[in-house]
């Protein structure tokens, strides 16, 4: 009971800090609530690379509005109500494009063939290689440690002595770079459904 005083009396301080643009309070509250949201938006999804945007969004818009803040109210409720409504945005914008929306569906159903998936995964998996290829160094080093090694953001802070939230922000950087080279090439619509699956693997 105790602990939990103090955990919302320590948040409601951050809250009132962030409020006010301190940047320290909005990189901590990240660091307490970052993972949680991916986790809330990738059993929405079913996609990483959306869901790792969606988390980025979020915390985006947070900032942005961080003057209309209330301390007293539930940040944690608050974030989710701004990952839901994300998610809800994202979902009317692939209904638009029914090439995309079914690909979606199909990934996240496991209804490709096999035949289909090795053919997917080989000529996307080359257009994204020669995407990574192009990053900054840095860049290239923690996305490629995250999403091809399939290591952990502290895992990969600590090694580069880095926050977690800059390893997110080098992630959601290097995806749209990638997603910028795809886009060019035809292939963007198949990253986009598939990269998960991919980049695991």
């Amino acid at each position: 009971m105790e602990e939990a005083l103090v955990e919302n009396t320590v948040e409601k301080e951050l809250l009132i800090k962030l409020r006010n643009g301190d940047e320290y309070a909005f990189d901590k509250l990240y660091q307490i609530y970052s993972l949680r949201i991916y986790r809330k938006l990738l059993k929405m999804v079913k996609v990483d690379v959306i869901a790792h945007e969606l988390t980025q969004d979020v915390f985006v818009k947070v900032w942005t509005k961080r003057h209309l803040l209330d301390s007293n109210q539930s940040f944690r409720s608050y974030l989710f109500s701004i990952a839901q409504h994300l998610v809800y945005d994202t979902y009317r914008k692939i209904s638009r494009d029914e090439l995309l929306a079914k690909t979606v569906q199909l990934i996240s159903t496991n209804a490709y063939t096999h035949t289909e998936e090795d053919i997917y995964y080989r000529e996307t998996g080359e257009m994204i290689q020669k995407a990574i290829e192009l990053l900054p160094p840095q860049q290239k080093r923690v996305f490629q440690a995250c999403k091809i090694e399939g290591r952990s953001y502290d895992d990969i802070a600590r090694e580069l002595n880095i926050s977690s939230s800059t390893v997110n922000n080098h992630i959601v950087k290097a995806t749209k770079t990638v997603a910028e080279y795809l886009k060019k090439s035809g292939t963007l619509v198949f990253f986009v459904a598939i990269s998960s699956a991919f980049l695991d693997k």
